[in-house]
């Protein structure tokens, strides 16, 4: 027995949802991605070589090329790897460059960008240069991880640091 009078009546009519024909469909389909997959990517570069290099290369011109990329990429953006190259300071040798880096993490930077970096040298110096990465474990040395490591350094470049802190009444 049911009640008849506590039925509801329910509407055919279903609710329509409105769709806003200013979003836009997904396009991405298995096709897109395999045909991706076949192009070249955009980050890979080639490496330059120069027809006639000059034999006249020093090592302050080098040194001062590797500053000019390590600006260029930092005016770009690319704090990260500016400061690798301003780990330590990179060596002139016969036909090469060699550079020193503190671990593995950052010589595997260094290595993806070492082609840009060869590049860049070989069009400011004229030259075949090659990119020479070593790891050197006594790098970290040179850093200045504590404040009274940063004071003795400072300490070290300008000897009146010592009276401008006792002038003061200044701690470390």
């Amino acid at each position: 027995m049911i009640n008849e009078e506590n039925k509801e009546v329910v509407a055919d009519e279903a609710p329509v949802a409105k769709i806003d024909e200013n979003l836009f469909a997904s396009t991405l389909s298995l096709k897109s991605v395999k045909q991706e997959k076949n192009t070249k990517h955009i980050d890979s570069i080639e490496e330059i070589f120069i027809d006639s290099p000059s034999v006249n290369t020093s090592e302050k011109n080098m040194q001062s090329a590797w500053v000019k990329y390590a600006e260029t990429l930092e005016s770009n953006g690319r704090y990260n790897i500016a400061s690798i190259l301003r780990i330590s300071t990179p060596i002139l040798s016969k036909n090469s460059i060699s550079y020193n880096v503190p671990n593995d993490t950052t010589r595997l930077e260094i290595e993806k960008e070492i082609i840009s970096i060869q590049n860049f040298i070989r069009e400011e110096l004229k030259n075949n240069l090659k990119l020479i990465i070593s790891v050197d474990k006594n790098i970290r040395k040179k850093f200045k991880y504590t404040t009274t490591e940063k004071y003795n350094a400072l300490k070290e470049k300008n000897p009146k640091i010592e009276k401008l802190k006792n002038m003061f009444k200044l701690s470390i």
